[in-house]
Order: C-alpha cells, then sequence, then structure tokens
C-alpha cells in the first residue's frame, strides 16, 4: 500500500483542475519518498485516487493512467517536457518526468554546478530544447530548482540558497535581465 504524502495533495488541488501529466508526475517525485529513479505506475495510480476523492476536485484516475500509457516513452535524453520517461530497469515499472540518462548521470547529486554543466551539454538533449527562462545562455531557474530537487532529492528551498550562495561566491552568473525566469549559468571567468 502506498503512503500518500498530503503535502503532495495540496499543492496539486491548490493549483487546480487544469494540471499537465508532467506537473503531477514531478510533485508526486519530489515529495514522494522512493528507492528508485521515477516513481512506479501503482504510486501515480494511488494519487490519482488521494485526488478523484478531494471533493470539488473532479479528477478520474482511469484516465490519469490511460494518459500515462499514452505519454511514456523509452528515452535516455531529453524529448520533451510533454512526455514521461520509462526509467525502470528491466520489468519495473518506473516513470519519471525526466530521462534515464539524467537519472543514471545526475540522481543523488546536489551540486548545481553540476547540473547546469550537464544540461547545457549535448549529452543530456535538454539544451536545443529549453524554451523557458530569458535570452541567453544557461538554465532557467525554475527548472533548475525543480532538476536538482527531484534528481538531487533536495528541497527547494535549499537549492534555491545554494544558488545564491554560489552567485556570491562568483560561481555562478544570473544576468539582470527582468525576466522573471532568468538563466543561471556557471561562471566561466573564475575557472
Amino acid at each position: 500500500m502506498v503512503d500518500v504524502r498530503d503535502a503532495v495533495i495540496d499543492e496539486l488541488t491548490h493549483r487546480g483542475r487544469n494540471l499537465l501529466l508532467t506537473e503531477v508526475l514531478r510533485s508526486i517525485e519530489r515529495q514522494h519518498p522512493s528507492d528508485g529513479p521515477g516513481v512506479t505506475r501503482e504510486t501515480i495510480a494511488a494519487y490519482g485516487d488521494r485526488l478523484a476523492a478531494e471533493p470539488s476536485f473532479a479528477f478520474d484516475t482511469k484516465d490519469l493512467l490511460e494518459t500515462i500509457d499514452e505519454a511514456r516513452i523509452d528515452a535516455e535524453t531529453w524529448v520533451g517536457d510533454d512526455v514521461l520517461y520509462q526509467v525502470g530497469d528491466g520489468n519495473e515499472d518506473r516513470l519519471s518526468a525526466y530521462p534515464r540518462g539524467w537519472h543514471d548521470r545526475l540522481g543523488g547529486e546536489t551540486d548545481v554546478r553540476e547540473y547546469i554543466e550537464y544540461l547545457e551539454s549535448d549529452e543530456s538533449g535538454f539544451a536545443d530544447d529549453s524554451p523557458r527562462g530569458g535570452r541567453g545562455s544557461g538554465i532557467d531557474q525554475p527548472t533548475l530548482l525543480e532538476v536538482v530537487s527531484v534528481l538531487g532529492n533536495v528541497e527547494r528551498e535549499v537549492v534555491r540558497a545554494q544558488i545564491e550562495d554560489r552567485r556570491a561566491e562568483g560561481q555562478l552568473e544570473q544576468p539582470a535581465d527582468q525576466h522573471p525566469d532568468a538563466r543561471v549559468q556557471l561562471d566561466r571567468s573564475s575557472t
């Protein structure tokens, strides 16, 4: 039996009924304890059942599971944010908002510099498909917070503080471009 976290349900119901599938999965991945990359289909179904039981929150677990099956792909690198990535080994049915290659390379890593370096590389597949954030190079801060939080199993506020500390130390730059999702990049002048 899956121990559904109230914090996940609260977050998702607060966001409203027009949730994207990847938003649901990211929230579960970020806050639900797991013994491997991603989460199991059983875990997602348990959260779907709890959402369906919420008063005045129209949600259908069967539709959720059908949508998961339609969105599931088996890819090592980033394809886009409208798919779910199969990350289980062998017969293990585990899904993630992030590809298996990211879990293999970054799973458990907590240093934001490692994430920026990897996500900007050709190896990740992400650099060419990063439509979010302000202009220029780097990774938009909301995406960086989410990826480090999920793959590194670190609270977003801890990641945010690390970004501020690394910026103060001159290891990261974040151009002052008025965009609310400004990009964070490595300060290559300090290396």
